[in-house]
């Protein structure tokens, strides 16, 4: 262990100088081994945890294995848009995998982060990085950000939150706007698009109403803020009936809500099977391999 540890230094301090400043590079142990440029400040934010002890984060390795399942991307290739890529680690998990990745995030210091981390990889030409904060067809050029400084992961877009949402750390930035509409139309097929934007789900899905019937993505993966969604008046049922009147086949997992092309599925009532049988498959199991006592300590907290 001291062996790699000290094999480790080298790098570390190389890309050191990439990783934005108030960020450090961190080794992922997982499969393929690589960096990401994370806030020593955040480390007991839960994405953050996670990927110190495992080198991953679950719920993307779920994500890509369903998609992988139905055919919707390879193992090796395909495409994937990941919208609210917070610290990168789907991003970087399918780019490694060989997949072309878009990475959209509106919090302009985790834009570097990503974009960062992408460079220490070698993955430029794979993986690339917009900063931009996802809304319905009728919102502005700009919207405000609000910034939770503690939990880097906990940032919602537009009005000042209020209420239960409110943070005494958080603040207000300004930040550039695109819709889902537009960023769907830059490829004609996306293998994956995974969709974490606390809460801003249902404007983006719905301003892309016209661009979802064009058959152009293979599983949605969107994850759900019942808490979020109710402060704004909004349900878990909308998202399910922007899906399922496009034909989708749409299922609730856990926090995330999946949605599959027609065209890749003959059953749809059967689908949860199928994402509990990938999310237990030897994809998974393999790329965790290796992780060592303290990873598998922390995957035992997680149940």
């Amino acid at each position: 262990d001291w062996l790699r540890a000290a094999g480790a230094v080298v790098p570390f301090i190389r890309h050191l100088e990439k990783c934005p400043e108030g960020t450090e590079p961190v080794l992922a142990r997982a499969s393929p081994q690589h960096w990401l440029c994370l806030d020593p400040t955040h480390a007991d934010h839960p994405v953050d945890r996670g990927v110190r002890a495992l080198g991953l984060w679950l719920d993307c390795e779920k994500i890509f294995a369903l998609a992988v399942a139905v055919g919707a991307v390879s193992s090796t290739a395909g495409s994937m848009l990941d919208i609210g890529a917070n610290l990168g680690v789907c991003s970087m998990r399918a780019a490694l995998a060989g997949l072309d990745v878009v990475a959209v995030e509106p919090h302009p210091r985790m834009a570097r982060q990503v974009a960062a981390a992408a460079e220490i990889n070698g993955l430029e030409g794979r993986l690339k990085v917009v900063e931009r904060a996802v809304i319905g067809p009728q919102g502005p050029a700009t919207v405000t950000l609000w910034d939770n400084l503690q939990n880097a992961g906990n940032c919602f877009v537009g009005a000042d939150p209020g209420g239960a949402m409110k943070k005494p750390t958080m603040r207000g930035t300004e930040v550039s706007t695109v819709t889902l509409g537009s960023l769907l139309r830059d490829r004609s097929q996306w293998g994956i698009v995974k969709m974490d934007i606390e809460g801003g789900e249902i404007d983006a899905l719905e301003g892309a109403a016209e661009v979802l019937e064009l058959d152009r993505v293979g599983v949605f993966a969107v994850d759900i803020h019942a808490n979020v969604f109710a402060s704004r008046n909004k349900s878990v049922a909308e998202v399910m009936r922007v899906f399922s009147a496009r034909g989708f086949s749409a299922f609730l997992m856990g926090a995330v809500l999946y949605a599959v092309n027609p065209s890749l599925v003959d059953d749809g009532d059967a689908l949860p099977d199928v994402a509990r049988k990938a999310h237990g498959s030897a994809l998974l199991q393999t790329h965790i391999k290796g992780i060592g006592p303290h990873g598998l300590q922390y995957l035992a907290r997680q149940g």
